[in-house]
């Protein structure tokens, strides 16, 4: 899922050891299923504010 800034979404990842780590520069990693789900029930132009 793409977010309002360039190269930031919000994905599944083959790696699950990397989710909750810093290991891109803003991509917000999920368990496959999570993010399957994610997708089914938030509507497309949900507000997504991300907090430093």
């Amino acid at each position: 899922m793409s977010l309002s800034k360039q190269y930031y979404g919000i994905h599944g990842t083959n790696d699950p050891s990397s989710i909750g780590k810093a290991v891109s520069k803003g991509c917000i990693r999920m368990y496959n299923n999570d993010v399957e789900e994610l997708a089914r029930t938030i509507p497309v132009g949900t507000p997504v504010f991300i907090h430093p």
